[in-house]
């Protein structure tokens, strides 16, 4: 091989590679020195409300009123759907505990399992288009409860609110 020939071949990867050598070293410098370890505790339902109540006011909404019946309602279900995770307990509840009295003209409730930070829970809830709905509705009453990273947002809106 002649030297222009060499010089056609090695430059461009010595170029190349010295590129590439300085990307690698940026990626790894950049990396976090810290590994995030999986967080055991539950997600505390007081900052995940307080969450909620900010996002609200954020939209210009009301902030929920908390209310003692939806809060006995939703420390059942937040017990019940540890066993079965779905929506049906809350309808047969809301029709025997909560409607009961003729207090609300109309309730909802959210779900969630698994999640362990309150605005992971928060964001999952408002790329869901159903749960995004219940916290965009004009309810004026809600209660948060979360146990072993289950949580539960009952809604409601007085008759006298309509």
């Amino acid at each position: 091989m002649n030297k222009k020939t060499l010089l056609m071949v090695f430059v461009p990867m010595f170029l190349f590679g010295s590129i590439f050598v300085a990307w690698a070293g940026w990626v790894l410098a950049s990396q976090p020195k810290y590994e995030i370890t999986k967080r055991i505790e539950p997600v505390d339902q007081d900052v995940l409300f307080e969450s909620v109540q900010n996002w609200r006011l954020e939209l210009g909404k009301e902030a929920y009123i908390a209310d003692s019946q939806l809060c006995e309602f939703a420390n059942k279900r937040v017990k019940e759907i540890q066993s079965d995770f779905s929506h049906s307990g809350y309808r047969k509840m809301a029709e025997t505990e909560i409607y009961k009295d003729g207090r609300y003209s109309k309730t909802g409730e959210n779900l969630s399992e698994g999640v362990v930070y309150e605005l992971e829970l928060l964001n999952k809830w408002l790329t869901s288009p159903s749960h995004r709905d219940n916290l965009e509705d004009d309810f004026t009453h809600s209660c948060v409860r979360c146990e072993n990273n289950y949580c539960v947002q009952i809604f409601g809106k007085l008759l006298s609110s309509e």
